[in-house]
């Protein structure tokens, strides 16, 4: 359809795939726990009534009234427990920052990394000073290289 870039519908159809249990990266599942914690709770797709949840102990909420952090959050979660992601995927995060606390963003950033280190490519957009120092920071303490292309 004209206007509606497939980027979007390949990752709604990708979002569709139902995360599973048992093997599994060990890193993408120390990813998806930390992913959680973050989080406070899972967004599933109940396929029963065809929506998105956002569920947090007993409540459960429709993925409209979710904050947009938890949504982007989530998104990651979805696609390494559906096992869409794998060690040679390639990710785009734009402003990893947005709608984010400053912790969520630092352990997100971790999550990255060590997502990364597993072999997954990560190509991050980001406007913020605090994106880019945590990031330098977590080169240094690794010694690890996180290439830049800063444009002024």
């Amino acid at each position: 359809m004209f206007g509606f870039d497939d980027t979007y519908f390949d990752l709604a159809k990708a979002l569709r795939i139902p995360t599973s249990k048992g093997r599994n990266y060990e890193e993408f599942g120390k990813s998806r726990k930390k992913l959680a914690d973050i989080l406070g709770g899972v967004i599933e797709y109940e396929e029963a009534i065809g929506r998105w949840l956002f569920i947090k102990g007993r409540n459960q909420f429709p993925i409209g009234v979710t904050a947009e952090g938890i949504k982007k959050i989530a998104i990651l979660d979805t696609l390494l427990g559906n096992r869409y992601l794998d060690t040679e995927s390639v990710v785009l995060i734009d402003e990893p920052e947005s709608a984010l606390h400053p912790t969520a963003i630092s352990q997100l950033l971790d999550i990255v990394v060590m997502l990364a280190e597993r072999g997954i490519q990560f190509f991050m957009a980001s406007h913020s000073y605090f994106v880019v120092k945590k990031l330098f920071l977590i080169a240094q303490e690794r010694n690890m290289p996180i290439p830049m292309l800063s444009i002024q």
